[in-house]
Parts: structure tokens; sequence; C-alpha cells
């Protein structure tokens, strides 16, 4: 708890903390550590156990007052249906990579703001997921933020593509120009490290 306790202390309710578990605990440890955290109030704690347990999420949900969010690594709609009406999951979690494309975000955002929920879309996939996922939440009313992966997006992203989305002051936007707006980094497939795999329909 000391690195939440010390950035609430430093910033009071100036900085929004959330907490991300990578599913990784049982549902006895996760109502632990959500218990724990509730004093300094995150926006939510996500992927605190694996989100294809809805029995579990729903259990997990119910005993804390901390929002809970997830689901990035699901890929079925109806996944995401029970994880918000059975689960009763605070904020859905999309990866529009390892979900099924720009199409499932859509429908999965659909869902969600039926649902009266807010949407999340996830960065961990590559620059250009990442540029097409900020052109959809900047179209998806209910997208309450666009992760991003900032050793990535500071890192890598910028030797795969010619730019990436602006982040300003904390705040992302498509960048500007035809199409998506990027292109490849003409290097790319030039570089010695680069894997190209072709496949027939």
């Amino acid at each position: 708890m000391a690195p939440f306790e010390t950035i609430r202390r430093a910033h009071g309710d100036r900085m929004r903390i959330k907490a991300e578990l990578h599913g990784i605990w049982g549902i006895g440890a996760a109502k632990a550590i959500c218990a724990a955290l509730e004093p300094i109030e995150p926006d939510w704690v996500e992927d605190p156990i694996w989100m294809d347990r809805m029995a579990d999420v729903a259990e997990l949900t119910a005993s804390t007052q901390v929002p809970l969010a997830g689901g990035e690594t699901l890929g079925g709609l109806g996944q995401v249906r029970d994880l918000i009406a059975v689960g009763r999951i605070g904020t859905p979690i999309i990866d529009i990579t390892w979900g099924g494309g720009v199409t499932f975000a859509r429908k999965v955002a659909a869902l969600a703001e039926a649902f009266a929920k807010p949407i999340a879309f996830h960065d961990c996939s590559g620059p250009v997921t990442l540029t097409v996922s900020t052109h959809l939440a900047m179209a998806t009313p209910n997208v309450s933020e666009q992760e991003i992966t900032r050793a990535f997006y500071y890192g890598w992203y910028h030797e795969c593509l010619d730019r990436l989305p602006p982040i300003d002051r904390g705040r992302i936007r498509a960048p500007e120009g035809d199409g998506l707006g990027v292109k490849l980094h003409p290097d790319l497939l030039l570089r010695k490290d680069v894997v190209i795999r072709t496949t027939g329909l």
C-alpha cells in the first residue's frame, strides 16, 4: 500500500489512481487487496481475477466498494454481456486487436452503453492498434478513456510509425491526415530484426 498512500499524501485527489492486478489473484486474495485499496478510493481495480469467471467476478464486485474494470482478454460478445450483467463490472475494457477488431469493439461499446456503462480501450498490442483504437474512442460517446502503455509509447512505438497519436497534458487524440493519419516507418521493413509473415486465404 505504500506507493498508493504516498501518492495520495502528495497529491490528494488531484491524481486519479488505478491498480492493475493482471488477473493473477484468487478470489480471497482479490477481496483482501480490494478492501485494502478502498481507503484511497481508486478509479478502479483492473483484472483482479480472470474476467471469464463470471460468478467469481460477481462475488468480488458484491464484496467491495472499489469499482472493478477488466475484460480486455475476452473475445466474445456474450462474455462481455455476462461480465456486465452477471459480474456487474464497473468499466469493461476492450483491446480491439485481441477482441476481434473495430466491429467487435463498436458492438461492445454499444452493449456497455445499453447498460449505462462507460468503456475503456486497451493499449498493449502496438502503435497501429493504439491509433485505430484512438480514432474509435473519439467516435464513441461512452468511452471513459484510451489506455496507453507509456513505456511502449515513449519507447519503441515511434520506431514503427512515422508518427503517433499525439498526447497533450494527459489527453490523446487521433493524428490528422488521410485514413488513420499514420504510415509505417519507411525503414521498418528494411530492419534486420523484422519478421514478415504472409498468410494466404
